[in-house]
Parts: C-alpha cells; structure tokens; sequence
C-alpha cells in the first residue's frame, strides 16, 4: 500500500499516531510500518493492507523531525557546546569521534566527558568504579556510558560518561582509553553487569583492576535460566 492512498483525514490520524508512538518508545521504520498496520485493521482497512518500508521510513524521519527538530541543528549546538568547553575549560576532557560520509559531511560517532571536579574526586575515591550504559533513553538513541563512583558515605558521583554510536568493542575502548587516561590512573574494582563487550574491552584497558559482576544482574541470570528461587 502507498502512503497516498490513504485519506486526507486518515492520513493526519496516521500521522498523529506515529508521532505520539515516538515519543513514547523508540521505534524502527520497520516497526512503524507494523504499528501502522495495526492502527488501520482498527479503522476497518483491509487486514492484509500493508505499509511499504520505504514510506515507513519517511514517517519515521519525519515524526522524528516533528519531535526533536533538525538534525543538523543539535549537531551545530554539540559543536559549540565542544568548542565553549575546550575555550573556557581547557583541563577537561572534552572529545568527539566522527565519521566522515560519503557526502564530505561528518557523522558523530563517540562523545565522551569529565571534568577537572571529576578527575579530583576520582583521585580521592578510586577504589570501586561502577560501570554501566542507558539504552534509548536520549532524543539520539545513543548509548550513555556512565562511569560513576561511591564515598564513604554511599553516595555515588560521575567521574565521566560518553555517548557511543554503538557498544561496539572499538566505540567503548575509545571511550574508557579516553576517560581513565585523563583520570590518570585505573581504578582498584570495577563493577558491571553481564555485558560481554566491557568485558572483553576492561581486560585490556584495565588489566590489574579487579572486575566483579553486579549482584542485581547475577539474580536475574539465575532466574533467568533456573526460575524465580523460592523462600521457606
């Protein structure tokens, strides 16, 4: 089915619903086009009328621009952003990694930060560092690398984080190479969850810190394979 041939009102109902199902989770075009499909079998459309991908993708795109705005526009903002920082902050740690396309234009791929306060903190509580990424929680769908510590007093802060195009082992080497190269020295424990990729990426990064498992995600695994444990 093509998108225009659909109703003028229809097409606005469509439009209102894909925009409202962005804002509340992230979606692909592939699944706009089935969210679609379920949207007018419950108009009374034809169950086997179906969205073609490529117009899926148009309004993924464009319900997108409608929430967020431009693209181009939060790629400006960053650019400033980076440029202020290094200017008025020339001790903190303030990268980017891009990606050149084919179009001579430049796509961000890693981003990573930490501050002078950061690294001060790092120095007096390095002890126990808690690693861990936010999955489609920002506007960009990148994953946030956080990297956070505890005092004596069980509070916890940020000594850095990065938003990564991917968890891919060369995007989160990057990142940590970044980070614990301006914190200046590697910390004693590093606490995860079950991600194979920091895994494999702190044996290399950090050889001689000790890597224990996140004792949440250890119970869920256990349930996961073996099933609720039960208490007398």
């Amino acid at each position: 089915m093509q998108y225009k041939g659909l109703g003028k009102s229809l097409k606005q109902e469509v439009k209102k619903y894909i925009t409202k199902e962005e804002m509340e989770q992230a979606h692909t075009p592939s699944q706009i086009c089935e969210k679609v499909g379920a949207f007018l079998k419950g108009k009374g459309i034809n169950e086997e009328t179906k969205l073609e991908y490529n117009v899926g993708a148009a309004m993924h795109y464009s319900a997108r621009n409608k929430i967020y705005g431009p693209p181009d526009k939060d790629a400006n903002n960053l650019s400033t952003l980076v440029k202020s920082i290094k200017e008025n902050f020339p001790l903190s740690l303030c990268e980017t990694l891009t990606q050149k396309l084919d179009d001579n234009t430049e796509k961000l791929q890693n981003f990573v930060f930490s501050t002078q306060n950061m690294k001060s903190l790092f120095q007096s509580f390095h002890d126990v560092v808690l690693i861990d990424s936010t999955y489609k929680t920002n506007k960009f769908r990148m994953p946030l690398l956080v990297i956070a510590g505890i005092s004596e007093e069980a509070k916890t802060f940020m000594f850095g984080f990065a938003a990564l195009s991917s968890e891919a082992e060369c995007n989160v080497k990057w990142a940590l190479e970044k980070i614990f190269g301006f914190l200046g020295q590697n910390p004693n424990i590093i606490c995860t969850d079950s991600c194979p990729t920091l895994k494999k990426v702190l044996t290399v990064v950090t050889p001689k810190s000790t890597h224990l498992l996140c004792g949440w995600h250890i119970d869920q695994n256990i349930i996961k394979h073996l099933g609720p444990v039960r208490k007398n």
